[in-house]
């Protein structure tokens, strides 16, 4: 007799049978069920780092990660304790303009920006657990801001903000 393989298919169950010479080999397992719902990839800029500092430029009422005339060049302090995925920026502002890297208008100013776990809603960074919370009047991050950016926000001189999806394109 010559070598044989049979695979009958039943659903959820593979099944092989083997014939080597006169001797039949069966072997049974179950297949991997396949997830209810495709798992959908993570966006780009929920992946990726900003160097730090991160170059951006600015004339005093416009701030881009790109040179344009008249911009003066500014280093954003940039922190990446987080560094899996899906993670966000968060900016932490502060009403003092001294050390600042750029104003956003009204008297406030950004100071730097820290990576979380979570993901942007548009431009908006969402963190994990803070979907739909204002991350501005939570504590957590105002102690997030202090520790990961303690020269320049000292005593919880800093709150939070998402809007930091600009400088990855996102409209």
């Amino acid at each position: 007799m010559s070598n044989f393989i049979w695979t009958q298919h039943i659903p959820a169950i593979a099944v092989v049978t083997l014939a080597i010479g006169s001797t039949w080999l069966t072997a049974q397992s179950k297949l991997p069920k396949p997830p209810e719902k495709p798992i959908p990839p993570i966006p780009p800029q929920d992946r990726i780092l900003l160097p730090n500092p991160y170059k951006v430029y600015t004339n005093g009422s416009l701030v881009t990660n790109a040179p344009y005339r008249g911009a003066t060049a500014k280093n954003l302090p940039i922190v990446n304790t987080f560094t899996g995925t899906p993670g966000c920026y968060v900016a932490c502002y502060s009403r003092t303009a001294t050390n600042s890297v750029y104003s956003v208008g009204d008297g406030i100013y950004v100071m730097g920006q820290v990576r979380v776990p979570g993901s942007y809603a548009g431009r908006i960074c969402l963190p994990k657990g803070f979907e739909a919370a204002d991350i501005s009047a939570e504590f957590q991050f105002k102690r997030l801001c202090m520790e990961q950016l303690p020269k320049v926000c000292r005593n919880y001189s800093c709150w939070a903000g998402g809007d930091t999806g600009g400088w990855f394109g996102t409209p």
